[in-house]
């Protein structure tokens, strides 16, 4: 029997069965016939499916574009599926997807980048799901309602600490495992440190052991278009970007001056850019390459972001020592050795 011409009932459960919407797409542009039962009244079903197979669990996405501030974020909510809540969800699945290409790059790097693989499909969905939980997190705690004085108040503790009890040990692990990535994309690439700019000065400049790095400099913060013998080698041979511009000094521009400090200050900067959700994170990499577009978006999100740390580490210290007496830093170690987090075998 032709595969055009089988039952619609069967061709339903086909369509409803791929695993995502590139492969949708291309199955219904094979015939008229296909496209038609794509087309048809079943394909809000046909399109949840997919979605939830490509960026499931949507149970925990839709946690996130439904939440507001009338309601506790520790109670599930259920809701009506629709082609705009649908859209909504689309939107925070591709930042998750996304999360699955940088997993690896941040969890096997420089000191053990051999051992680099793709992620499994189980792998993928934990990670997706601890991504959209921690995205929660952020969205009911980390917000200008919760200012810096309201941290230690016990009401708010407890707020946020039913939260996280509605999830096990493990999955907590997948959380701080993923929380522990994001903290390596801003540290790496968004907020470097001045040692992480010498290095990567180092490492990018042909002769940038020679250059001598001025951080705190009153040079402007975006790079020159002037000629510059850096410059010059890079277009030569096809490596110039905007990710490579930093690190080029000009006789108008220090690279020094995208360095964010370095001991105590940078470590409670970090805390405060660790509020930023998932998505927030993602775009700041992509389009923020500067030190100066960060602040300014920083600086957009209002008084409360600044010295007001995030509170996951410490509400999940809390959590561990209530269930098992054990300590975030041990928890953190677990997840380093592989015996928990995104890549430990369940």
């Amino acid at each position: 029997m032709a595969f055009d011409s089988l039952a619609t009932e069967l061709l339903l459960q086909i369509f409803s069965s791929c695993s995502s919407f590139e492969d949708l797409g291309a199955l219904a542009l094979t015939c008229s016939r296909f496209y038609k039962v794509l087309t048809s009244s079943r394909r809000l079903f046909i399109l949840s499916s997919v979605a939830e197979a490509q960026y499931g669990p949507l149970h925990d996405a839709i946690q996130i574009v439904t939440y507001n501030d009338c309601q506790p974020a520790h109670v599930p909510r259920e809701a009506h599926l629709s082609f705009a809540l649908l859209q909504q969800l689309l939107e925070v699945g591709r930042v998750a997807r996304a999360w699955e290409d940088i997993y690896p790059m941040k969890k096997w790097n420089d000191d053990n980048f051999e051992d680099r693989r793709l992620l499994t499909d189980n792998e993928r969905y934990r990670l997706r799901q601890g991504v959209y939980r921690l995205w929660l997190y952020n969205k009911a705690f980390h917000n200008a309602q919760y200012p810096r004085e309201t941290r230690c108040i016990a009401v708010v503790g407890d707020q946020r600490a039913k939260l996280l009890r509605n999830w096990s040990v493990t999955e907590l692990a997948d959380m701080a495992d993923v929380h522990q990535i994001m903290r390596d994309v801003l540290t790496e690439n968004i907020c470097p440190s001045n040692r992480i700019i010498r290095e990567k000065i180092v490492k990018y400049l042909p002769d940038g052991h020679q250059h001598h790095v001025v951080f705190n400099s009153p040079y402007q913060n975006y790079p020159s278009q002037a000629g510059s013998q850096y410059h010059q080698f890079f277009h030569h041979f096809g490596s110039h970007s905007k990710y490579l511009d930093k690190f080029l000094p000009t006789d108008k521009y220090e690279p020094g001056s995208e360095g964010w400090g370095d001991e105590i200050p940078y470590y409670y900067i970090i805390e405060d850019m660790l509020k930023l959700d998932p998505g927030q994170i993602l775009w700041l990499w992509k389009h923020a390459p500067y030190k100066s577009q960060v602040l300014s978006y920083i600086r957009d999100l209002g008084d409360w972001f600044d010295d007001n740390g995030q509170t996951f580490g410490q509400t999940l210290e809390r959590l561990m020592l209530q269930r098992n007496g054990d300590s975030y830093d041990d928890l953190r170690t677990a997840i380093a050795e592989g015996e928990v987090g995104i890549i430990a075998e369940i």
